[in-house]
């Protein structure tokens, strides 16, 4: 192949799940592209959070709840079109580029 990696066929990212049981908490994303939110409250602005850095540029991150509701805030590392209010079925993935984490696209499903 011309490229690093080339895939014939689909492919999946490993997850991680994380619970969101306060306001204000710091998701740490280390190694993971695919994070899964567990939130116990159906108010988003109720579970707030924000993210750690990434670790190279490029890096890739898709987040989606799986219960409950969370915001995400547009503040400090992350640079997005706004706040945004996830829902189950909700889906936000975002590029690490330098000293933040970039929308590349969103979906209020």
């Amino acid at each position: 192949p011309l490229t690093s990696l080339q895939v014939n066929g689909g492919f999946s990212l490993s997850s991680t799940t994380v619970n969101l049981t306060a306001d204000n908490q710091v998701i740490t994303v280390g190694n993971f592209s695919n994070i899964k939110l567990n939130s116990n409250n159906a108010t988003s602005a109720n579970r707030t959070f924000t993210l750690s850095n990434g670790l190279v540029d490029g890096q890739m991150l898709v987040i989606y709840p799986v219960a409950g509701a969370a915001q995400l805030l547009d503040a400090g590392n992350v640079n997005i079109a706004g706040n945004f209010n996830f829902g189950v079925e909700d889906v936000l993935h975002l590029v690490w580029i330098g000293n933040k984490w970039l929308q590349v696209s969103r979906s209020n499903n």
